[in-house]
């Protein structure tokens, strides 16, 4: 699977998204946690659809690496092709 995707780690993420504190503040936990995250390279299972919903509403494609699919993973097709959806509706349908 060759994708260019907008973010392509757990760093990369939380920055889309605003940062530490605001990630922290939208998802009622606190930004110690959220950094702890960056550190490691691994968002907890939990939060993964949460994240991921957020990054489609702004329009970015997320790198499904960074919830730990594997190319040759079938969910990870899954998510690129919801990925591209979301992107197209998010942008009012321009090509990106």
């Amino acid at each position: 699977m060759l994708h260019n995707f907008d973010i392509n780690t757990t760093f990369g993420m939380i920055e889309a998204l605003g940062g530490d504190r605001i990630v922290a503040r939208d998802l009622g936990i606190s930004p110690q946690k959220v950094r702890e995250w960056t550190i490691s390279g691994d968002i907890p299972s939990g939060w993964h659809l949460r994240l991921f919903g957020r990054a489609c509403r702004f329009g970015k494609t997320v790198s499904p690496a960074v919830f730990g699919f594997r190319d040759d993973d079938e969910g990870a097709h899954g998510l690129v092709a919801m990925m591209m959806v979301a992107r197209y509706q998010a942008t009012g349908g321009a090509h990106v």
